[in-house]
């Protein structure tokens, strides 16, 4: 992700602290309907698992909230966002990292990526491709992601768009074993890409 982006979501965070607007999310309802949407195409129970772009380390508190225990660990560019999620969820404090997925070696059974493919930026589709490409490298079971639709009423212009059967094409490129879910709301949608073995 651009510097631009990481200088954005420092600033986000400074002006609203431990909110989703410091994630640009609009609610926090909104956020767990999109944590609801990967708990429910994957099961995660017990699994070691990767969240890129973790913002604050809600994922995982969400997740013990519906008794569902994973080994954590939360990257993220942004200074600011790291340094609030590990002051106030305790729980997290010894599992957030700043640090871009390009820089990690460790392996995990499921990498997350929530939210982190909403905002256009100068190259999305590049910058999609390759942070799935390396996140596909980086699991031992599988990827879950989520993006906005281009099915949608209206569009918003600092938003970016994807047609499911765009992603779905490239996904196919690096497994055969891809699932699409597309029924908890009707502007955005979670893939799956499991490994092939």
């Amino acid at each position: 992700m651009t510097n631009d982006m990481k200088i954005m979501y420092d600033i986000l965070a400074k002006k609203y602290g431990y909110d989703v607007k410091s994630l640009h999310l609009p609610t926090k309802e909104r956020q767990e309907l999109s944590f609801k949407a990967i708990m429910e195409s994957v099961d995660l129970n017990n699994k070691t698992i990767l969240d890129v772009g973790c913002g604050f380390g809600d994922l995982v508190l969400f997740l013990n909230r519906q008794s569902i225990f994973v080994n954590y660990t939360g990257i993220d560019i942004s200074d600011e966002i790291v340094k609030i999620g590990k002051k106030e969820n305790p729980e997290v404090t010894d599992k957030l990292y700043v640090m871009n997925i390009n820089d990690v070696v460790d392996k995990y059974d499921y990498v997350i990526i929530s939210g982190m493919f909403n905002l256009k930026i100068d190259d999305n589709w590049s910058f999609i491709k390759s942070t799935l490409k390396k996140a596909f490298e980086l699991c031992k079971e599988g990827v879950v992601f989520n993006l906005i639709s281009t099915y949608v009423d209206y569009k918003e212009k600092h938003l970016f768009y994807v047609d499911p059967c765009d992603i779905f094409k490239y996904c196919k490129t690096l497994t055969k074993w891809v699932n699409i879910k597309y029924d908890y709301n009707d502007y955005e949608y979670t893939i799956s890409m499991f490994k092939e073995d």
